[in-house]
């Protein structure tokens, strides 16, 4: 700010204006009483609180379950080799990769011409398993997905939440399905898009730094860039005024992580696994194994929809029950069961996954495994003065010795 030139202060300043000189004290201390009002009196519940945030637009009080707690990894692989049917549901931005900075736009920015080569190596080899069906979901267009995963093979993939997605072959099924791109529903009525888009342009025109993203499905308004107060301010005004003018229209808002979007109703990622979970009891005869992993808004339609389906199911897989983990990335407020730190957590997963992986265990000679199981590996725990290893490493180490135990599998089921 102290070296900031005279034209740029003099632009801020204008832009900041008209809400300065609207904004009285008269006009908060209203808004905050009638807030006051609306808080209804705390009750003593099951669930543990704690603020997040600061500021008009990031502070809150945000609560979750007392039984909220880290995805436990070992329960996890155990139930995974168990399984000879599974279903992995991944996110992509945000999960098995992290966004970008605040100050660029996550939903245009998160993604790269390439792939991290773990990341690759970790879902290819998950892929290649004939046990596995593994889904990368996200909310770009399917060009995007084709060029960032076109080394990947074996994976299934929905783009812009599931209205257009692609399957690669499910377990138990030699047989490829269409490895086309298809729509989740056909016929959709896509003319409500010129007023969203009007509304939009009308709110980017008086929102600094804001963009509109028009896909194929739907239309995003990204203010992730905007002022955080200002930018939440008018995302909310925003999502009021579209639900008014749309009512009319079968389409839905919704406010996610930096970004307000108008999508047909009935799409989203929860329909996406609704739809793969019926083909698997249809064509595979069921599955044992799910694992579904999610950072946004977006996540939250798997979440509830698995719990939904197995809400009375144990975590021992049989014909009428699989082992189902749902996890969100951050621990925060969520449908999901558990939650993962961060991406990189989410890939250590996949890692120790892919080491009991069918395809990849027969492709490793016994010498190998022999290796790995005697093989003596200093931790960092074990060093003077050294901090205690997280929780994969200790439980990666373990499962190494375990497949090195492991019968080799001869065949595919």
């Amino acid at each position: 700010a102290l070296e900031m030139d005279k034209a740029e202060r003099l632009a801020r300043r204008e832009r900041d204006l008209q809400f300065i000189c609207e904004t009285t004290a008269t006009a908060w201390g209203d808004r905050f009483v009638t807030d006051l009002q609306a808080v209804s009196e705390m009750r003593e519940s099951d669930e543990q609180w704690q603020p997040l945030g600061f500021g008009l637009a990031g502070f809150r009080r945000s609560g979750w379950r007392s039984d909220f707690n880290p995805l436990d990894a070992t329960e996890v692989l155990s139930a995974y080799r168990r399984a000879r049917r599974r279903a992995i549901f991944l996110d992509w931005g945000g999960t098995i990769v992290p966004l970008e900075s605040s100050y660029t736009s996550s939903l245009i920015t998160y993604y790269r011409e390439q792939l991290p080569l773990d990341i690759k190596q970790a879902i290819q080899e998950l892929s290649a398993d004939p046990r596995n069906l593994l889904m990368i979901l996200s909310g770009q267009e399917r060009q995007v997905m084709d060029g960032v995963f076109a080394g990947v093979e074996g994976a299934s993939f929905a783009a812009e939440h599931g209205y257009f997605y692609k399957l690669s072959s499910l377990p138990g099924v030699r047989r490829l399905t269409n490895p086309n791109w298809q729509q989740l529903i056909e016929g959709f009525d896509l003319s409500w898009k010129d007023t969203a888009l009007a509304v939009m342009e009308a709110y980017t025109a008086r929102t600094n730094a804001s963009q509109i993203h028009n896909k194929g499905s739907a239309i995003s308004w990204l203010f992730d860039d905007v002022d955080p107060e200002f930018g939440m301010m008018q995302a909310k005004e925003l999502q009021d005024h579209l639900q008014g003018v749309l009512a009319n229209y079968p389409v839905v808002v919704i406010m996610g992580k930096g970004y307000i979007e108008v999508r047909p109703k009935g799409i989203n990622k929860g329909a996406m696994v609704e739809h793969v979970i019926n083909m698997l009891y249809q064509q595979s005869g069921g599955v044992d194994f799910v694992l579904c992993i999610g950072d946004d808004a977006a996540d939250e339609y798997m979440f509830s929809s698995l719990n939904a389906r197995f809400s009375s199911q144990s975590k021992t897989p049989s014909a009428a029950s699989p082992a189902v983990f749902t996890a969100v990335v951050g621990r925060k407020p969520s449908a999901a069961a558990a939650y993962l730190n961060d991406p990189d957590e989410v890939l250590e997963l996949c890692q120790s996954l892919r080491l009991h992986s069918t395809r990849a265990n027969r492709n490793r000679s016994t010498s190998d495994l022999q290796r790995l199981s005697n093989k003596r590996v200093t931790l960092p725990s074990q060093r003077a003065g050294a901090p205690m290893p997280p929780l994969w490493q200790t439980q990666q180490l373990d499962d190494r010795a375990a497949v090195a135990r492991e019968p080799m599998l001869a065949g595919t089921p």
